[in-house]
């Protein structure tokens, strides 16, 4: 689900900024890839690019206004 993967990107940005106010770059790092890694996957799978929209999940091209909101605010 692009909603569900939007709000996991959106935790490990938090949790990433949590490890640098406790002086913890290794952790730090570690959410910030996690991070990425689900972002380029949002990007790669779940956008339309001939509509211009996030569809709400790999396996569909339905566009849900859900989806819109959840990855646009945590991108």
């Amino acid at each position: 689900s692009t909603v569900i993967n939007s709000f996991y990107y959106k935790n490990m940005m938090i949790m990433a900024e949590f490890a640098a106010l406790l002086d913890k770059p290794e952790e730090e790092l570690d959410f910030k890839m996690r991070a990425m890694k689900v972002k380029k996957a949002i990007n790669e799978k779940m956008f339309n690019k001939v509509g211009g929209f996030y569809t709400d999940g790999a396996d569909t091209e339905r566009y849900d206004p859900r989806v819109h909101f959840s990855v646009t605010a945590g991108f």
